[in-house]
């Protein structure tokens, strides 16, 4: 898709309600689920990902990886679907930060990062058989949080030496 969509733009039964964001997946938008009533995050796939036969395959396969899933700390699909030529994935909308907005406006104490990684690592147990590729964005993040965790310990380390 090469355009934003715009509010109130349908898109099978769901009806845009504002642009959230977009990365290299795709434009993310809060929409309203019109046949269930609630609200959901609505990731509209770019034209050259969706027309990628062994990317739609791969991803397809992770979507279906994930929605077998039920842990607190992985976010539910509801569907993966296409309306007139534009492909999305529905899914549960968690209204607050990012983990990267949220560090970034709140210095992570060593604690905070401990309890943060403890919860991701919690979700990638939940399925062994998770690809690839999802375990390599997991394997990231709790790198990232690592690298985070010996700062915030040096930081907490120099706070009460002081």
């Amino acid at each position: 898709m090469s355009h934003a969509l715009s509010i109130d733009s349908p898109i099978s039964h769901y009806r845009i309600v504002s642009k959230l964001g977009e990365g290299g997946m795709g434009e993310v938008y809060l929409a309203q689920d019109t046949k269930l009533d609630r609200q959901v995050a609505l990731k509209i796939l770019p034209e050259q990902f969706a027309s990628d036969r062994d990317r739609m395959s791969r991803f397809v396969r992770e979507a279906k990886s994930v929605s077998a899933l039920n842990h607190p700390n992985i976010i539910t699909i509801y569907e993966i679907g296409e309306s007139e030529g534009t492909h999305f994935i529905a899914t549960e909308f968690i209204d607050g930060q990012t983990l990267n907005a949220y560090a970034r406006s709140n210095p992570l104490k060593l604690k905070t990062v401990l309890e943060i990684a403890i919860q991701i690592a919690s979700a990638v147990t939940v399925d062994p058989g998770t690809t690839t590729a999802g375990r390599s964005a997991i394997e990231s993040c709790v790198a990232e949080l690592c690298v985070e965790a010996a700062a915030a310990g040096g930081r907490d380390a120099a706070v009460s030496a002081s």
